[in-house]
């Protein structure tokens, strides 16, 4: 055997140069050169200044330069074409590089015809595999790589990490064994992590096993191996097993397997596979009360199955989920394979459903949604056919929920366009085009989607074997009550030839429909011998009939403006009157010498400036502005009503229509607007005609006559209104206002059911026609700390006269505002002064505000409220006065007694409202925060009605350790007792203490709990939530509580509920609930 030792250098070059190729001919000569040249390249390109130095020393190249100079001097010497490699030629797709190593050898074994380099000390290589996005990092004690068979053997506190598309895999052993080509192998007793996502949140689960095999893509197999997500050196919990695949996307096997909580095994696994590959059909199993033991299939045709957005397996799920793959059928499975995954049909599917139940019978559909298919869009559809049966039991009852062999069974028919058929059928499909919509569906009966909904895709075996299954508690509450066939849409009409003058024209909510009910039919009713068999649980004992038809149902919509005109300093001179005259002509190039037509350059021109911000400046003031414009709404319905009272059964329906009724209601407003000089004077109002028209056609009764006569009317309406602003050029006074209102109804065409005649009536001067006649005068004066204002507001005749005087003044000083006003209002030929109002604040911080208001009232001659509020951080309090009954209570009758009115204090509040956030504890991991409200109501009046109420909530979080809330909610309503005063004014002689009220009401240790009851401290609730993060498990400790009235003794008990709940994080669906309610424990061991 011969040794040559070489540096790292060196050794780079022979394993690009070896890990191409298997096998070497003895006439490989021309191959390794051409696979050198390749690859050198990308050595050259990702060698370190350092090596570059190395290399260029070796090969007596010069050597003073940076790493650009000394890469031009390798490229230069190996004859590097950079052109060629930089446009992708001659790139590997294969990159290796060795961080680090002390030691290389490269020596042969003649004897097999073998050469090996080996590696040793700290070794380090990190290979990527470009086409796939792959990244391979191994790190070994010393490294063997066999050149002949492309075999590479890591040996000694092995680290191989595989990164790929974003995912990491960690592999650690003894001894590593791999073909560098393909990267299968093995690794002794080894381990490796994998990150999965359990219930919305990543866990890291770790692999152990004597060998690890991985095979080709993702496949690993695990002897005698080991899975958990604990990372502890002893685990809580572990699943063993003999033989462990890790076969592809989602999909996993274990074979002869335990579940060790701790060290004791608490579930033996014979074998379990979660499929990761799915059958094209993708079957799912099941029971249910009434349809029996069943199996649905979908077969998908266009699209794929949507996965379910929580994880349908009942097992931890240890696979790669990665969706980064496409689907490829073998038979009848769809396998998941890496690569680039197929088109995406978005949300597209066509799917074909067949499904049997053992008691209800079979079920077969073809259902799809297209997006688009040529001019259409939102393409839906679902045609289905069921063949379904009641049974009955020798009992003589038809149910589909009988449970012996012993029955007779009676298939369910249907009426297909007047004929009868051994089967049930739904068919609906619906698309649009342009801007309308079609929604077709019909049922033979109400019950065909109730018995046929509710169908999964996804299924997991063991999940099925282990969940609780819940039964229907009947077919009548399912029931579909209607059909609708409709299409509606809307039309907008462009508008090219008058802009102006027509702005909106569109028939919208334009819509035709027929709307289906059901009913019994009478050809499923009992029959007059009890003898004659028939099925009332026949899903055809309810029938859909046309009930009404809408053709059509439209709302018009057109819009415009007649006449826009303004005017004002520095109007701008119409376009066609420019060309006339002799203006400046921009020095820069325009592009074009229109002289000679030729095109010149921007040198031969003055530059056009850079374009800035505009600089704001006050718009010059409009002489005159006006604008009408228009709207005119329509509505119109043609709704027929069938003669269906007379349809028994589907036989019967014959589309007779019984009456017709036009629904017509229409709507134009003419609206004008006028402004001089700005809006020193303005004018606007709006003119409104309604037209409504109702009309029965048919058979319709007298009511509806009525009705009709009454649904014809006219209305033509009138507002106007009228605003002066005086003043608005003078300081100060600029917000000061003369307005004036005036609405009219100038006729109206009404059917009078009195005289049954059509009553025409125009304008007249009285309160009816006149609805609005009004007149104000409003004098502002604004300063920038103060301001005054007098208002005068008077209703004009025909109007009941109605005047008002509103004078007021507001000032604003730093953090300091307040205003006084007052009114004094003319009714019924007499003036009456309102309360005066006076309210301030002063806010001088965030936190800290006073502020007062008060009224007083002159016709009364006393003040009418008092109010003040008091800010200062957490401390907050108010007092209120008011002019109202003032009570007293009388000693001897034991009842309050009614004093009068008065000047009277009627509430006192104080509180504290604090809340309170602790910055991050114990190297940020304990975190706390807490709420406190303690308020004090006194009701001033009826001292027994004051309250004293607590709230205090608290959170404490320490991380991955435990979680506390705490809340509580409490209340004296007995307060005033605590007062000396207050019980005297009462009459009581019994001596209370607060504190000891208080204490009392803690006292858990008085006999039968006398204390507690006899304090008046009432507890409302009380809520305490545990949860103690046991690492891999979650202790969850509740408890809530509140006082509930017990109407049979009307006492009050206390009505609690604790529950301790065990939850398994890996596998939140195994979990374990102890819960005490109502005086009982229960304990429920879930399998969800």
């Amino acid at each position: 055997m011969k040794t040559l030792e070489l540096t790292p250098r060196k050794l780079l070059l022979i394993l690009l140069v070896f890990s191409f190729h298997p096998v070497f001919s003895q006439d490989a000569e021309t191959e390794v050169n051409t696979l050198f040249t390749d690859t050198i390249y990308s050595d050259i390109n990702t060698a370190s200044y350092y090596e570059l130095l190395s290399w260029c020393r070796d090969l007596d190249l010069d050597t003073k330069g940076n790493s650009d100079f000394l890469k031009k001097q390798l490229y230069s010497h190996y004859d590097v074409d950079l052109n060629s490699v930089e446009s992708g030629e001659g790139e590997s797709d294969i990159i290796v590089k060795i961080v680090s190593a002390d030691r290389s050898e490269y020596y042969s074994l003649e004897e097999i015809s073998e050469d090996y380099v080996r590696i040793s000390g700290r070794v380090k290589l990190i290979v990527k595999q470009v086409s796939l996005n792959t990244t391979h990092t191994i790190e070994a004690d010393s490294v063997l790589f066999n050149q002949t068979t492309d075999t590479m053997t890591a040996s000694g506190n092995i680290i191989y990490i595989k990164e790929e598309n974003g995912n990491k895999e960690e592999y650690s052993g003894d001894n590593f064994t791999f073909n560098v080509q393909n990267w299968k192998g093995v690794i002794l007793k080894g381990d490796f992590k994998r990150t999965q996502e359990v219930n919305k949140q990543d866990m890291e689960f770790i692999f152990s096993g004597d060998a690890i095999k991985k095979g080709e893509g993702d496949v690993v197999v695990l002897d005698q191996g080991s899975i958990t997500s604990c990372e502890e050196e002893e685990p809580h919990y572990r699943i063993e097993a003999k033989k462990i695949w890790i076969l592809g996307p989602d999909e996993w096997a274990i074979l002869n397997g335990a579940l060790y909580i701790g060290h004791i095994p608490v579930l033996y696994i014979p074998f379990y596979h979660l499929p990761g590959n799915d059958l094209f059909f993708n079957p799912v199993i099941g029971d249910e009360s009434r349809r029996g033991y069943y199996i649905q299939t979908t077969t998908y045709l266009l699209g794929k199955k949507q996965n379910s957005e929580e994880d349908d397996s009942f097992f931890i799920n240890i696979a790669d989920s990665d969706e980064t793959y496409k689907l490829v059928p073998q038979g009848l499975y769809l396998f998941k394979e890496k690569g680039e995954p197929e088109k995406d049909a978005g949300s597209d599917f066509i799917k074909y459903k067949l499904d049997y139940y053992s008691r209800l019978g079979g079920y077969t559909a073809l259902e799809g949604s297209l997006s688009e298919l040529w001019k259409l869009k939102g393409i839906s559809f679902d045609l289905g056919i069921g063949v379904t049966r009641s049974i009955k039991g020798s009992g003589g009852v038809y149910t589909n929920y009988f449970d012996e062999n012993d029955f007779i069974a009676s298939w369910n028919g249907s009426d297909f366009f007047g004929a009868s058929v051994p089967f049930r059928w739904g068919l609906s499909f619906g698309f649009s085009l342009l801007t309308f919509k079609l929604n077709f569906e019909y049922l033979t009966d109400p019950y065909f989607r109730s018995d046929f909904s509710g169908r999964e895709e996804n299924f997991d075996w063991l999940n099925y074997l282990l969940s609780q299954t819940t039964e229907d508690e009947g077919v009548e509450e399912n029931a579909q009550s209607s059909l609708n066939w409709s299409l509606q849409g809307n039309i907008n009409i462009p508008n090219k030839w008058a802009d102006d003058y027509i702005k909106n024209f569109s028939l919208s909510s334009l819509k035709v429909n027929m709307l289906w009910n059901s009913k019994d039919n009478n050809d499923y009713q009992a029959p007059a011998d009890p003898q004659e068999l028939y099925d009332p649980y026949s899903p055809s004992r309810l029938f859909f009939y046309p009930s009404n038809i809408t053709w059509p149902q439209t709302s018009l919509n057109l819009s415009g403006v007649l006449l826009e005109y303004k005017t004002g300093p520095g109007d701008p001179v119409p376009e066609d009157e420019l060309e006339d005259r002799d203006i400046i002509k921009a020095p820069w190039n325009d592009g074009n010498d229109k002289e000679n037509g030729e095109k010149k350059g921007d040198e031969d021109y003055i530059k056009k400036p850079e374009r800035f911000d505009g600089i704001a400046i006050e718009d010059a003031d409009q002489t005159f502005f006006t604008k009408i414009d228009y709207s005119l709404t329509g509505y119109l319905n043609f709704t027929s009503y069938m003669n269906s009272e007379i349809w028994g059964s589907p036989a019967d329906i014959d589309f007779d229509i019984l009456k017709s009724l036009l629904t017509n209601k229409n709507t134009f407003n003419l609206n004008y607007n006028f402004k001089f000089f700005e809006d020193i004077l303005s004018l606007s109002g709006k003119n409104t005609l309604t037209a409504d028209y109702l009309s029965y056609y048919g058979d319709f009764t007298e009511d509806e006559e009525r009705n009709e006569l009454n649904g014809r009317k006219l209305n033509w309406l009138n507002t106007l209104d009228f605003t002066i602003k005086p003043l608005r050029n003078v300081a100060f006074f600029n917000k000061s206002t003369i307005s004036y209102e005036f609405d009219t109804n100038l006729y109206s065409l009404s059917y009078d059911a009195v005289q049954e005649v059509f009553l025409k009536e125009w304008i007249e001067w009285d309160d009816d026609d006149i609805t609005a006649h009004r007149a104000a005068v409003n004098i502002d004066f604004s300063m920038p700390l103060l301001t005054l204002a007098l208002s005068f507001d008077s209703t004009l005749p025909p109007r009941d006269i109605k005047q008002s005087i509103s004078p007021s003044l507001a000032f604003s000083i730093w953090k300091w505002t307040g205003k006084v006003a007052g009114k004094v209002t003319y009714d019924e030929n007499q003036w009456t002064p309102e309360p005066l109002t006076v309210s301030t604040r002063l806010a001088p911080l965030d936190e800290v505000s006073l502020s007062g208001d008060f009224s007083y009232n002159f016709e009364n001659e006393t003040p009418a409220s008092l109010s003040a509020a008091i800010k200062l951080w957490a401390l907050t309090g108010s007092y209120n006065m008011a002019y109202a009954t003032d009570y007293e209570w009388d000693k001897d009758l034991q009842q309050l007694k009614d004093m009068g009115k008065d000047f009277v204090p009627t509430s006192f509040s104080l509180g504290i409202n604090y809340q309170y956030e602790s910055p991050m504890l114990w190297k940020n991991r304990i975190a706390m925060d807490g709420k406190i409200d303690l308020n004090l109501n006194m009701n001033l009046q009826q001292y027994n009605l004051s309250k004293l109420g607590f709230k205090l909530s608290y959170n404490l979080h320490i991380f991955e350790f435990l979680d506390l809330t705490f809340s509580i909610d409490s209340s004296n309503e007995q307060i005033f007792l605590y007062f000396p005063s207050l019980r005297d004014y009462y009459g009581i002689t019994e001596d209370y203490s607060f504190f000891k009220d208080l204490f009392k009401s803690f006292n858990i240790f008085s006999s039968g709990q006398q204390d507690r009851y006899e304090s008046f401290f009432n507890m409302n609730s009380l809520n305490v939530s545990l949860v103690h993060k046991l690492h891999d498990w979650d202790l969850e400790m509740t408890y809530s509580g509140k006082p509930v009235l017990d109407e049979g003794v009307l006492e009050s008990r206390w009505d609690s509920t604790f529950s301790i709940l065990v939850r398994w994080n890996p596998i939140e669906k195994l979990k374990v609930q102890s819960k005490y309610a109502n005086e009982l424990w229960n304990v429920d061991t879930e399998f969800e």
